[in-house]
């Protein structure tokens, strides 16, 4: 296998694990690199920027509310939209949320999920607790949460695939330096939503 396969198979396993988190029903597994794209399981394929699967309504069950295009695949700037989308909605439910219960978000609050799949306040904030109760007392806004994550981390692969293949082609050597991380085994970064009072921002470090 050609460092080239190995980047784009990593990326190809990191947008279907991400994906499998938005339905607990599949999880990444190895593939075989290919020319121009990548599968994983013979179930997710990343090319030209979009995500196919075998069988076709695997991406109508990971992407509810994605349109798909016509050949029954999701576009990754599709896929940014709906993501978009849900994140405006999750930060209505948080603010309100917090509000009722007194929470103070003028001290910044970094979320993030947990190993064990909880919510959990990733920096110190003098109600963390109260915080991650929130979280455990209502699955559905951690499951919103979690949607928000799968859906930016499947973006974030995404991207990084696209990017590497685009800048291989250009310089491989280059290429290689810049995007080691795809391919090095290293631990990839952790998604983070970022609230300062009314403002929320997506980080991945």
């Amino acid at each position: 296998m050609g460092i080239w396969g190995i980047g784009i198979q990593s990326a190809g396993q990191a947008v279907l694990g991400a994906a499998a988190r938005l339905t607990g029903s599949v999880g990444p597994q190895q593939a075989e690199p290919h020319a121009c794209n990548q599968s994983t399981a013979d179930e997710l394929t990343l090319s030209g920027g979009a995500i196919s699967a075998k069988p076709p309504d695997l991406v109508g069950r990971l992407f509810p509310g994605v349109p798909r295009r016509a050949d029954g695949s999701v576009n990754i700037e599709n896929i940014r939209t709906y993501r978009d989308e849900r994140k405006d909605a999750l930060d209505a439910r948080l603010r309100e949320a917090f509000r009722d219960a007194g929470i103070d978000t003028s001290a910044q609050i970094r979320l993030q999920v947990g190993y064990d799949g909880h919510v959990a306040v990733a920096n110190d904030h003098p109600q963390r607790d109260e915080i991650e109760q929130i979280f455990a007392d209502n699955p559905d806004l951690r499951n919103h949460f979690a949607e928000v994550a799968s859906l930016s981390e499947v973006i974030r692969a995404g991207e990084e695939a696209s990017a590497f293949q685009q800048a291989y082609a250009d310089d491989p050597d280059a290429a290689i330096a810049e995007f080691w991380h795809l391919f090095s085994g290293q631990r990839r970064p952790d998604f983070s939503l970022l609230i300062g009072g009314d403002e929320s921002t997506i980080e991945f470090q």
